[in-house]
């Protein structure tokens, strides 16, 4: 299965766009006192979707998934931020200092969550999509088994007897003393 395939694509933009998009509107909701409108939350799930879907030719990791979470929840708050009364009419100065820090915090943990989840897909993927890969004979070939190759012979040994010794015997196992009957 190609990674870029869009049965694959889809569903990962989707996850991402419900991830930065339900978390941004329950935030800016318990802040703001007042939902976050229907149109506006379609809107912004369906741009995050797009930033989603674009990235997800491959697999991500950190490097790309916190600058796509920070960028998704910077347009999310500008998108929420238009539908609710300001910070300044409600008389919460703190509220405008500390939106920015919650987004930020946002971003990372979703980011650091998204990676944790496409890291463990891509190992499945990796993982049971190996035995229905294309059979080895049509890659060219079964591999050729490597040569024994012998080295030089080595002289018998000799028992302190003088008899002919022959090889150790190769037991396996835990001592014949600690077998149970």
């Amino acid at each position: 299965m190609a990674i870029s395939e869009p049965v694959l694509r889809a569903p990962r933009a989707a996850f991402f766009a419900a991830a930065c998009t339900l978390i941004s509107a329950v935030g800016h909701t318990l802040t703001n006192h007042a939902p976050v409108s229907l149109g506006a939350g379609l809107a912004g799930a369906v741009g995050v979707f797009a930033l989603g879907y674009v990235l997800g030719r491959r697999e991500r990791g950190l490097s790309v998934l916190l600058p796509a979470t920070s960028i998704a929840q910077l347009l999310l708050h500008e998108l929420f931020g238009g539908n609710a009364p300001t910070a300044m009419t409600l008389g919460h100065a703190s509220h405008v200092t500390s939106m920015p820090l919650i987004h930020a915090a946002i971003a990372v943990v979703t980011a650091w969550w998204l990676h944790r989840g496409e890291s463990a897909l891509w190992l499945m993927i990796r993982m049971y999509a190996r035995p229905f890969g294309p059979a080895p004979w049509l890659l060219g070939g079964l591999p050729r088994r490597p040569e024994v190759v012998s080295g030089p012979a080595e002289a018998p040994r000799r028992s302190f007897a003088g008899r002919m010794a022959g090889p150790a015997p190769v037991v396996r196992g835990p001592p014949a003393y600690a077998r149970t009957p």
